[in-house]
């Protein structure tokens, strides 16, 4: 599952530009790290998501929407 995420997210064509994708992958460095050292494991709870983004769903929410946006 987080490998998929990590494909969708990747390739997607959401971003407007490469800027917009680097400052992206950039403020949620710790968060990818995070999902990145799990991701042999079946789900990563979204209570260790919370912190590793100051506290702010809607910052997942945003690389969850294009990733599945990116999907169909």
């Amino acid at each position: 599952m987080l490998g998929r995420f990590f494909y969708i997210f990747l390739t997607m064509n959401n971003f407007r530009s490469i800027n917009e994708l680097i400052q992206t992958l950039s403020r949620e460095r710790a968060l990818l790290k995070e999902m990145f050292a799990k991701r042999k494991t079946l789900s990563f709870r979204m209570d260790l998501a919370e912190p590793l983004v100051d506290d702010k769903m809607s910052r997942i929410q945003y690389l969850v929407e294009d990733a599945t946006a990116s999907s169909c």
